[in-house]
C-alpha cells in the first residue's frame, strides 16, 4: 500500500510529495488471527523496516521517517532546545540590520515573512517572500534574498528543510520567527 508524505527533497529544493510503500495493517491483522499469531513475526519485521520514500517529481529516494528540521549533524552531540534556540537567534540577528537597511532603501513598511530552504550544512539554498505589505518590489525581493543567502547560516541538520521567519517592522534588534 502506498502512503503520500510531504517531505523536503534535496534535488527539487522544495517540499514535495513522496510515495512510500507501507504495510496494509488491516490485512496483516487478519492474517495474524487466521494463522493463530504466526503471521505476527513477518508482519513486525516488515513494519519495522525503514522503507525509502520516492519524490513524485524527480524520483529521488530518501528516508521516509520524518526528521527534525533542525538538529545535530551526524556524529555530533544533540543540541538542547535552548542551544538550538540560541543558535537560531544568533543567525537571525546577523541579518536583522542589513534587512532593515534594505527595507529603508525600498520604502517597505510592515511585516515581511520569509520562507528559507536550507541544506544539511545549514547554508540557505532558496528564499521566498510568503507575505508582506503591498508595496514590495522586485528590487526588494532580490536585495533581501541576496542578503539572507549571503549572510545567514543555520545550525547543521540531518537533511536540510524549510524554515519560516517574520521580520517585524520595529526598531529592535531581536530576531523574529
Amino acid at each position: 500500500m502506498l502512503k503520500s508524505l510531504p517531505l523536503p527533497c534535496a534535488v527539487c529544493g522544495d517540499t514535495r510529495m513522496h510515495a512510500q510503500d507501507v504495510p496494509n495493517h488491516v490485512l496483516h491483522a487478519v492474517l495474524t488471527v487466521v494463522t493463530g499469531g504466526l503471521w505476527a513475526i513477518p508482519w513486525l519485521i516488515w513494519a519495522s523496516q525503514d522503507k525509502p520514500a520516492s519524490c513524485t517529481s524527480c524520483g529521488t529516494l530518501r528516508s521516509g521517517k520524518v526528521q527534525l528540521l533542525l538538529g545535530p549533524a551526524s556524529g555530533g552531540p544533540a543540541m538542547t532546545d535552548k542551544q538550538l534556540e540560541g543558535a537560531l537567534d544568533l543567525a537571525l540577528t546577523k541579518v536583522k540590520g542589513p534587512l532593515r537597511t534594505c527595507r529603508t532603501k525600498h520604502g517597505i513598511i510592515g511585516e515581511v515573512t520569509y520562507r528559507l530552504r536550507y541544506e544539511a550544512s545549514g547554508m540557505i539554498s532558496g528564499v521566498t517572500i510568503d507575505n508582506g505589505p503591498p508595496n514590495i518590489t522586485p528590487g526588494f525581493i532580490n536585495d533581501s534574498a541576496t542578503i539572507i543567502k549571503g549572510m545567514l547560516v543555520l545550525p547543521p541538520t540531518m537533511s536540510g528543510g524549510v524554515m519560516h521567519f517574520t521580520d517585524l517592522d520595529t526598531g529592535g534588534t531581536e530576531p523574529y520567527r
